[in-house]
């Protein structure tokens, strides 16, 4: 399979909705569903082969913020197409240059073009990319380094305050 787009549908979020509606009517992948039940009644070992399974993964967060999702892709090695909103977030600086493409408004309406430039840069890096990917989310993105950097501010927090009282 080569794209993974399948998007819980949020009242909240008509111009989400909208943006997956219309990619759906190009990319038979990309879905809007009201019920995902059938995704959470999956065990962890079928999610991580149906999220391995896809070459390349549409972002399509609800407010433009870096969603999960982008870190599930990475992890399970596939490339994301995300939004060009994003281009300045800091996170998404960090990720290889190889591994995403930006995605804006003509694109939603003819993703063709990018969704071909995504499949060939997936072919091109091979098994050496999936890897990259993966280890990229494993050695940056994962609990244990997001508490080993909270536990960095705290202690400098706490030496700027300890040196203040000296």
């Amino acid at each position: 399979m080569t794209f993974f787009g399948r998007f819980k549908s949020y009242g909240l979020f008509c111009y989400r909705n909208a943006v997956v509606k219309t990619l759906s009517n190009n990319i038979k992948e990309v879905s809007l569903v009201e019920d995902l039940s059938s995704y959470h009644d999956m065990d962890l070992r079928q999610k991580l082969e149906g999220w391995t399974r896809f070459k390349c993964h549409w972002i399509v967060p609800t407010l433009n913020d870096v969603s999960t999702r982008v870190f599930d892709v990475l992890i399970t090695g596939g490339i994301l197409i995300i939004p060009e909103q994003l281009r300045s977030d800091p996170i998404i600086k960090t990720i290889d240059e190889r591994d995403f493409f930006f995605h804006n408004d003509a694109d939603i309406l003819e993703p063709q073009d990018i969704a071909r430039r995504a499949i060939e840069a997936f072919d091109r890096c091979g098994v050496d990319g999936v890897l990259r990917r993966h280890r990229f989310a494993i050695d940056n993105h994962n609990l244990d380094c997001r508490l080993k950097e909270m536990f960095e501010i705290t202690r400098n927090l706490l030496d700027k305050m300890t040196a203040t009282l000296d």
